[in-house]
């Protein structure tokens, strides 16, 4: 029935298929793409994805197993897939990550071009723009999962534990930042062996983030109505293997 919801979706649907295949195929045999085109393909809105929650989390995990194996897929990273994106995006999973350069969020899970909406800051706090950004990845690309990611040995949980006097020897910016983490760590022991230590605040800061994400608005709400699943885990620097936090 024209007019109905349903329908319009549909149509909508298909809109955004032809756009995005006729880019495809333009890009294939070499016809240069205009910016008029591809404006016009994003007037076409895609359907959001049906991925649910414990579904893009076997994603990554499976993802991270290839890698750790050495087996990656290096999927959906072509020029068909870039030609599809145009169209608009629909990423299965939102990832709060540490800025650091070892840990390139896309390559840990072998994912491709337009599977995760990524956010990176140093420490993985969840400050307001961070926040901010997985709350639009909700709200308006229908993500099912947010994963707050820390990593070994992480350089902003450490400062976060050093002395007053230390941090005071910073930039201005960077205690903004570590400021974030000290409250998710203040509760640790300051004694015992230093590795584990830090390990242990890597862990609390991620725990952290977690619990600002679950009590933000939107989130909230979703996570009580099952949409959405927030979870926490720990990147091994040496094995590439990430480690999933227990709620």
């Amino acid at each position: 029935m024209i007019g109905h919801p349903a329908a319009s979706s549909t149509i909508h649907r298909r809109a955004a298929w032809l756009a995005s295949s006729l880019l495809v195929w333009l890009v294939a045999v070499g016809w240069p793409v205009s910016a008029k085109m591809a404006a016009t393909a994003d007037e076409a809105p895609s359907a959001p994805s049906s991925v649910s929650p414990a579904e893009a989390l076997q994603r990554l995990k499976d993802g991270n197993q290839r890698f750790v194996a050495g087996k990656p897929l290096h999927q959906r990273q072509n020029a068909a897939r870039r030609a599809e994106l145009v169209a608009g995006q629909h990423p299965f999973a939102a990832i709060l990550g540490c800025s650091d350069s070892r840990v390139p969020l896309e390559i840990v899970f072998d994912q491709g071009l337009g599977d995760l909406f990524v956010v990176r800051v140093a420490g993985n706090v969840a400050g307001g723009d961070e926040r901010g950004s997985l709350q639009y990845a909700v709200a308006h690309l229908h993500v099912p999962l947010i994963v707050v990611l820390g990593h070994e040995r992480c350089g902003a949980v450490s400062a976060a534990l050093s002395l007053p006097s230390d941090l005071a020897k910073e930039a201005d910016g960077v205690q903004e930042l570590v400021a974030r983490i000290v409250p998710n760590v203040k509760a640790l022991p300051a004694s015992g062996d230093e590795a584990e230590r830090v390990q242990r605040a890597v862990e609390a800061n991620v725990r952290g983030s977690l619990q600002q994400l679950r009590e933000a608005a939107v989130l909230k709400e979703k996570i009580a109505d099952d949409e959405i699943r927030v979870v926490g885990a720990v990147y091994e620097l040496g094995s590439g293997r990430v480690r999933w936090l227990s709620d």
